[in-house]
């Protein structure tokens, strides 16, 4: 979300590669690097890591991803993690797999990841689209780029995600900002990534979406306040992804929505859109909330 260039750079594209084991089948191998770190690994890196080897196993490049769902067990650190595969149906024009991700030389899995993948029909007579970008949306270019105030810039040194990516705010306020009214529970800004995603074939990684979308805390902040706000945790206990389209855009627009947050957990939902504002990607999830401490 915001500029902080003193944080390790890190590139989606190339973060999330995953290699297979060399000696036993549907086994890859990955790592979360410093770059990706919100106190421990991003849950949206953690997902692409286990879409990237569903991918790899599966190994249809008829089928396009569809969805996916992932479930956090135990909290990642940077370093190396183990993902194994298991396709649970592919058939003629849709498969299904299991991903299941942990760390090497511990018993527990970190995260089970299910995703669907399908064949996309451009000649299907079943099409309509009912989405409609934010009216209160001003395009990317008539906003000026989110900036930390020096003196809290200590403050990121153990969250470096926050420096992977340029963001502009057109909807809601910085936790630090003074003299606005909590209660929103939205926040909405485009946002570009430093290293962008893209693919050999000039569309961007669909997977990045995973990480854009990922953003139970800030939400939060805006129906909560600044004071209780910016001493919350928010770790992401799931994560739902629906893929809508593909798309070439560098910048996209995110606009997340807390729902409720009722006996310590929280819904929270993200619409991605593209620069034709078009959605791209939509994200649901639940968050446990707890003070932060250091």
């Amino acid at each position: 979300m915001l500029i902080l260039e003193s944080l390790p750079k890190g590139d989606f594209w190339r973060d999330v590669q995953v290699q297979p084991d060399v000696a036993r089948a549907h086994v890859f191998h990955g790592r979360v690097e410093p770059a990706w770190i919100f106190t421990f690994a991003s849950g949206g890196v953690l997902m692409a890591l286990g879409m990237r080897a569903a991918e790899r196993d599966l190994g249809r490049d008829d089928l396009v991803a569809l969805s996916a769902h992932a479930t956090f067990c135990a909290p990642v650190s940077q370093g190396p993690v183990e993902i194994t595969v298991r396709v649970l149906r592919s058939g003629k024009t849709a498969a299904q797999v299991l991903a299941e991700l942990s760390v090497p030389g511990q018993d527990s899995v970190a995260m089970v990841l299910t995703a669907t993948f399908g064949q996309l029909r451009a000649d299907s007579p079943f099409t309509f689209d009912r989405r409609v970008f934010p009216t209160d949306v001003p395009p990317y270019t008539e906003l000026p780029p989110t900036l930390v105030p020096e003196h809290l810039i200590p403050l990121f040194a153990g969250n470096s995600a926050f420096g992977q990516y340029e963001h502009r705010r057109a909807v809601g306020h910085a936790g630090w900002e003074s003299g606005w009214t909590a209660g929103t529970g939205r926040y909405c800004g485009w946002l570009r990534f430093h290293s962008s995603p893209m693919r050999p074939d000039g569309t961007l990684d669909p997977l990045c979406l995973a990480f854009a979308g990922d953003q139970p805390g800030i939400p939060l902040v805006q129906a909560l306040g600044s004071a209780l706000g910016m001493n919350l945790m928010a770790p992401t206990l799931n994560l739902d992804l629906q893929f809508i389209r593909p798309t070439t855009s560098e910048w996209l627009c995110v606009d997340v929505s807390a729902h409720e947050a009722i006996d310590g957990f929280a819904h929270v939902t993200a619409e991605i859109w593209d620069q034709e504002r078009r959605m791209v990607g939509l994200c649901s999830q639940r968050a446990a909330l707890k003070l932060w401490t250091k």
